[in-house]
């Protein structure tokens, strides 16, 4: 056998015997009834018991209907709070800064309990913090200080001052730490959390009082949450009293020769008794229990304060023991890394040092910068006498560099006025392949944000960017409030009207279940007004059919509405690729025009390529304005699509014309038009009087709620168009302070970029130098092997003369 099943007795095979089942089960299914019947079989008495129970069922509801609207739902701020911080919690920090504004914005109203008002100012705060808006954070962080008299804003005090100590130390700008100094004075001993008296000491250790700052640490309670950082900030003035931490270790700088003061074996002349007051604050704080995250990155930090002290100091091997603490799953770990492979190298150990090079650019490759990082790892491939591997490291770097320096060089010949620097390092993306080569602007920027230069036009950017948002908001708010589902801003309403049409449609759908009675009951087409009617009225029941009447409905009826923008907005998306795809040839073709300058046939050929490159950029970034065009029309039509667009007035359209022709129909027939319905349509009259009873009740209703709509629709846009007014008046202040930035800071621009250049001239001088320095190595390293080779061939010589003596004498005394 085969396997396959053989043919049933009598030859028939299993096709034949399938089908003879098919056929038995079709015929048994239609003895039982087991087929549906055609959706338009349903006989009259079935009809009118269908009509009455869903009619019977919307008069119950509608005047639930009345009683609903009359209640006005309120926003929850509790819940607004809570949908705040968990957005602030997974670093959706504009979400959250959304959610908490609406309710600070209900406080000013009057409508948010006073414990919930302070929770949402302290986490927009902090929202604003962790973006980066620190002007925005410090606002509200002062209005919690001002009412930390208040029993809902004192716990949330002293945070609020250690908070503000950190914005007037990034900004730079601490005169109004005095005032805050003072209200936490007279707060701080009735706070036996600990926050205030940690505040204090911060806000000591800002206005350079060490003592008192030191003071203030030690005051913090044991069991305190901010024991570990009060710890961690005696330590730091410690350490700052005795001169030491003025920044992070770096070594010996790539070119030099690292590790040529280090003791090979880690032992420093002994650490000072600053150093020992100071390590031994920061291990007090290191080996605190910890109880959460929080804690345990003042742990981590601790142990990386001590290693920096002891690198200082020349203790590299207890310096490598201590960054060793810091655990791979810290925050701090790629740091403690990098400073890690430092001390290796000042101890002379290259090998570890290179592995923990390799190992950052992995986890972090944006901690050490490329022209350092390689330079670095070719003096460490130097270091440990893979010569081969250096010189290819040197040269590599030289090549990569030297061109950037040369087209640095030239833009600043050609560029006299400091606007176009002020352009250059203020543009919020650079293109590769423009005037000056990304690094240099990231370089540019990088010298910048050292002196704070860009702190005010960083600030202005993002308030442009906040701006725009803020358009496109009000763009979507006008352009729901002038379509016919303006209802869906308002919740509490667009549940109402909702539910209003779901129960109008429910009477439709009654209406349509009587219609299919009366073509169970009618005896022909009918003639004349009769007939036209209801061939008109039939061509509706298709459609009526159609119409939302409960939730699921109208949710199914949203999800298509929404898909179809989805599908619109993923092809956008599959276009905005298309386009980076584009433009990342187009990127990489000018810099093969830059970098192959040189072995370019002809200049009319570049020329030529040039001229084509530009003319397609030009086209791409038309199309990119296109699809952003588009993108925002597909935005406003997501806002507009509702109760009240175009298939809901359909809706309404043919629900009143069907009322209008099956109400005439019946009147005929019931009047003898058509004999053979006649009794149907007299019974049924009834039950349409209550289904028009009840229909004229919820269009009632409807209507005050749309209304009611239409009132609020208005008072938003008088708010909307004031808002816009002022946003204008916002935007008006930000061009006229970006103007008078524009010349001083475009000079300074011009002054970064000078830095930039001597940076890459530097950056190709040590890999020149790398290179000489491996001639010299490598010209070391045969002279050390010549050497070696001499001292054994000179020994060899030696043992050879001396066996020699040894024959001959023995020859001499042989009789």
């Amino acid at each position: 056998m085969d396997g396959r099943l053989a043919p049933p007795p009598g030859g028939r095979s299993s096709t034949a015997v399938r089908s003879s089942s098919a056929v038995r089960y079709a015929l048994l299914a239609l003895a039982f009834g087991v087929f549906p019947t055609p959706a338009g079989a349903v006989s009259a008495d079935e009809a009118r018991a269908n009509a009455t129970k869903a009619i019977t069922a919307v008069e119950a509801q509608a005047s639930s209907l009345r009683r609903v609207t009359a209640e006005t739902r309120r926003l929850d701020p509790s819940r607004l709070v809570t949908a705040g911080e968990l957005h602030l919690r997974t670093k959706d920090y504009e979400r959250a800064i959304d959610q908490l504004n609406k309710v600070i914005e209900l406080d000013q109203q009057g409508r948010v309990p006073e414990a919930v008002a302070a929770d949402a100012t302290f986490l927009l705060a902090e929202a604003y913090f962790a973006d980066g808006q620190l002007y925005s954070a410090r606002r509200y962080y002062e209005r919690i200080a001002e009412r930390a008299e208040q029993t809902a804003y004192r716990g949330f005090a002293g945070r609020a001052a250690s908070r503000l100590v950190d914005v007037a130390l990034r900004t730079r700008r601490t005169e109004g730490l005095d005032g805050i100094l003072a209200q936490v004075e007279r707060l701080a001993p009735t706070d036996p959390t600990g926050s205030l008296q940690y505040a204090r000491a911060k806000l000591l250790f800002a206005k350079n009082d060490l003592n008192g700052a030191r003071s203030a640490a030690s005051a913090v309670p044991e069991g305190s949450e901010y024991i570990h950082r009060s710890a961690y900030l005696v330590g730091v003035t410690l350490a700052k009293e005795a001169g030491l931490m003025q920044g992070t270790p770096r070594g010996t700088q790539p070119g030099g020769k690292p590790g040529a003061t280090a003791s090979t074996s880690g032992e420093a002349a002994g650490p000072s008794p600053a150093l020992q007051q100071a390590i031994a604050a920061f291990r007090r704080a290191a080996e605190l229990p910890t109880k959460d995250p929080e804690q345990e990155h003042v742990v981590h930090l601790s142990w990386m304060a001590i290693g920096r002290l002891l690198y200082e100091e020349g203790a590299y091997l207890e310096a490598t023991e201590a960054y060793a603490k810091v655990p791979r799953t810290s925050p701090e770990f790629t740091t403690a890394l990098y400073e890690l492979g430092w001390a290796y190298v000042r101890l002379g150990d290259y090998d570890r040092g290179q592995r923990a090079l390799e190992l950052l650019s992995v986890l972090d490759p944006g901690r050490v910068d490329a022209a350092d990082g390689a330079l670095l790892r070719a003096d460490l491939l130097l270091r440990s006498g893979r010569f081969e591997q250096a010189l290819a490291a040197y040269h590599q770097a030289r090549d990569e560099y030297d061109p950037l320096q040369k087209q640095v060089a030239a833009f600043l010949s050609a560029h006299t006025d400091p606007a176009d620097y002020y352009d250059v390092l203020t543009a919020d993306g650079l293109e590769l392949g423009g005037e000056l080569p990304t690094v240099a602007v990231e370089w540019a920027r990088e010298e910048a944000a050292e002196d704070r230069m860009f702190a005010v036009t960083d600030d202005v950017a993002r308030s442009r960017r906040l701006v725009k948002r803020s358009r496109q908001l009000i763009q979507q708010l006008e352009a729901t409030l002038a379509s016919s589902s303006r209802a869906k801003m308002f919740p509490e309403l667009y549940g109402e009207l909702e539910k209003a049409l779901g129960l109008l449609n429910q009477v439709a759908l009654a209406r349509r279940q009587l219609a299919l009675g009366m073509d169970d009951e009618a005896g022909n087409e009918g003639q004349g007004e009769l007939a036209q009617v209801r061939a008109e009225r039939r061509r509706l029941m298709a459609r009526l059919g159609e119409v939302p009447a409960y939730p699921a409905d109208f949710n199914r009826r949203q999800s298509e509405a929404e898909s179809g923008f989805n599908a619109v907005s993923q092809e956008l998306q599959r276009l905005t690729l298309r386009a980076d795809y584009l433009q990342a040839m187009v990127n990489g073709l000018r810099r093969v025009l830059v970098d192959g300058a040189q072995a370019t046939s002809s200049s009319a050929s570049r020329a030529r390529f040039e001229e084509e490159l530009r003319v397609g950029e030009e086209e791409l970034a038309a199309h990119r304005r296109r699809i952003d065009e588009l993108r925002q029309h597909v935005e406003i039509g997501r806002v507009q699509i509702g109760l009240g667009d175009e298939r809901f007035s359909e809706d309404d359209t043919v629900r009143r014309r069907f009322r209008e022709l099956f109400a005439r129909e019946v009147a005929l027939a019931a009047s003898g038009a058509d004999r053979d319905a006649a009794d149907y349509a007299r019974g049924i009259q009834p039950l349409l009087q209550r289904a028009d009873a009840v229909e004229d009740r919820i269009e009632r209703a409807r209507a005050a709620l749309e209304a009611a709509g239409e009132a609020r629709s208005r008072d938003v846009a008088a708010t909307v168009a004031q808002e816009r007014e002022l946003m204008e008046g916002y935007v008006s202040h930000l061009d006229e302070l970006d103007r008078s930035a524009r010349v001083l800071l475009g000079e300074m621009a011009m002054e970064n970029l000078e830095l930039v250049r001597k940076r890459l001239k530097n950056v190709v001088q040590r890999a020149d130098v790398g290179i000489v320095q491996h001639a010299w190595e490598l010209r070391e390293d045969q002279m050390h092997r010549l050497r070696q080779l001499q001292r054994e061939r000179a020994r060899e010589e030696s043992f050879l003369n001396d066996e020699l003596r040894e024959v001959l004498d023995d020859a001499e005394e042989l009789p």
